[in-house]
């Protein structure tokens, strides 16, 4: 979740999250992408093993997740209901949180690995 290269903005250009999923998607045959805002992400948009998700509730409607990805601290992604999440996901899905702006201890309680 999140492309930009830092909150509040729609920059995506050189943003090293985009570096970061066509990395993930070396290792994994599917990515979903969430970003409010992100704007110039051609490299993104033109993979067919992508899927930009188009609003904040698509997470919870999507299956079988491995892992969830935090990039970018976004505000919302702090009020995310991550338990709802957790539901849709494989059994003990990673949680990588990037810059380190959520609290780990509750994720952990969840059920996520860290």
């Amino acid at each position: 979740m999140g492309l930009t290269f830092k909150k509040d903005t729609d920059d995506a250009r050189n943003s090293s999250s985009v570096d970061i999923v066509l990395e993930i998607l070396k290792e994994l045959s599917r990515v979903h992408v969430y970003d409010p805002k992100a704007k110039n992400i051609n490299v993104i948009k033109n993979s067919s093993n992508v899927d930009l998700v188009s609003r904040l509730v698509s997470p919870y409607v999507k299956k079988n997740y491995d892992a969830v990805v935090v990039l970018t601290d976004w505000g919302l992604f702090k009020k995310l209901n991550y338990k709802s999440i957790l539901q849709n996901s494989n059994e003990s899905p990673f949680f990588v949180d990037s810059r380190s702006f959520i609290n780990k201890t509750i994720i952990r309680l969840l059920g996520f690995k860290i």
